[in-house]
């Protein structure tokens, strides 16, 4: 559990499909900075003109368009989908 709110300024989901999830934890946070990566651009799309608020990004876990610290990292769902070879 969370210690404090207060310490949560940045979060990225990694497979955020539309951004729903994104939008509570936006809302819980009261405004969060909130950062999706998702590989359907269908996706992407949807949450852009449904979450203006959250920033979106087309990419792929084996090659994630960010480089910056984030205060939260959500893997929900996606885990599932990682294949070992």
């Amino acid at each position: 559990m969370l210690e404090s709110m207060n310490t949560i300024h940045k979060i990225v989901e990694l497979g955020c499909s539309n951004g729903w999830r994104l939008n509570n934890f936006y809302k819980k946070f009261n405004g969060v900075n909130c950062f999706g990566v998702d590989a359907s651009i269908k996706a992407i799309e949807n949450g852009k003109k449904r979450y203006p608020h959250i920033t979106f990004f087309h990419g792929l876990l084996s090659q994630i368009p960010l480089e910056e610290e984030f205060d939260l990292v959500i893997v929900s769902f996606v885990l599932h989908s990682l294949v070992s070879v």
